[in-house]
C-alpha cells in the first residue's frame, strides 16, 4: 500500500485525483449563501474584505457556463478552472506515461503475470 501511495504521490495521479475530486464538488453543489458553510477565516472573524471569497462560486458558475456571472463573483474563477482543467490533463498524462513505461518495462524483463515472456526475448 505504501509502494502504491509513492507511485501516485511521485507521478503526481494522487494530485490529479485530488483536483477532479474539488472541481467535482464544485459542480455538484449548490451555492446558496444562507446556507453556505464558509472556510474563510476573514469572514468567520468579522473581516468583511477577503481577497479569495467569490472563487467557489466563480468556478461553479464556471462550470455551469455562466461566465458573466463567475466574473462578476471573482475574476479569477474562469482562469482558475482552465488552470486547474490544464493540471489535470497533466497529471494524468505524465502518470499514463509512467505506467505505461513501468509495464513495457515489465515485459521486457520477463516479469509480466509471474511467468517469463519470451516473445521478447533477444537472441
Amino acid at each position: 500500500m505504501r509502494k502504491l501511495f509513492s507511485i501516485l504521490k511521485h507521478t503526481g495521479a494522487l494530485e490529479a485525483v485530488i483536483w477532479i475530486a474539488a472541481l467535482t464538488y464544485l459542480a455538484l453543489v449548490t451555492i446558496d449563501s444562507a446556507s453556505h458553510l464558509s472556510f474563510c477565516v476573514f469572514k468567520n472573524i468579522g473581516i468583511g474584505f477577503c481577497p479569495g471569497c467569490g472563487i467557489g462560486a466563480s468556478i461553479y458558475l464556471t462550470i455551469h457556463m455562466k461566465i458573466a456571472e463567475a466574473i462578476a463573483a471573482h475574476p479569477l474563477g474562469p482562469i482558475a478552472v482552465i488552470i486547474l482543467v490544464h493540471r489535470i490533463f497533466t497529471l494524468t498524462k505524465t502518470a499514463f506515461n509512467y505506467f505505461r513505461n513501468h509495464q513495457h518495462n515489465k515485459i521486457q524483463k520477463g516479469e509480466s503475470h509471474g511467468k517469463p515472456d519470451t516473445s521478447y526475448a533477444k537472441p
